[in-house]
């Protein structure tokens, strides 16, 4: 079955389309693709070891474009679409919570702080809901 894209928002000026069957988001109107089954939420996040990991290259990639930071509305339109996300969960006694993907396990916060990788321009997330931004 091939994905039925509808517009679904803005994003950096860019009007993105998202499959209704799957979830996938592109910039792309028509395109012509294989819909995947929804991404069913992971009830643990990864080890330590492989947040570490995972955060050690992102941090890698970060700091050789010179550590850029999102403005609070770019922070903000990428906290709420992690938040719609299955792969989101909820932390008790904050605004945000963690990615819980493999490649991913990093806290989502609301604030602009360097331990909160929404707010690197550079960084993209993991099944590609968001991108980096220029």
């Amino acid at each position: 079955m091939k994905c039925i894209f509808k517009y679904n928002r803005e994003y950096n000026g860019k009007r993105i389309y998202q499959c209704d069957k799957c979830g996938y988001d592109t910039e792309l109107e028509s395109l012509e693709r294989m819909c995947k089954p929804i991404i069913q939420p992971q009830y643990g996040e990864p080890s330590l070891i492989k947040k570490i990991g995972n955060f050690s290259f992102a941090f890698g990639k970060h700091f050789y474009k010179g550590m850029p930071t999102v403005n609070k509305e770019q922070l903000d339109e990428r906290l709420k679409i992690c938040k719609e996300c299955p792969l989101f969960k909820q932390k008790e006694a904050m605004i945000g919570g963690t990615c819980t993907h493999e490649s991913c396990g990093c806290t989502i916060t609301d604030e602009i702080v360097f331990l909160n990788k929404i707010a690197w321009k550079d960084q993209s997330c993991p099944i590609g809901k968001w991108g980096e931004i220029e």
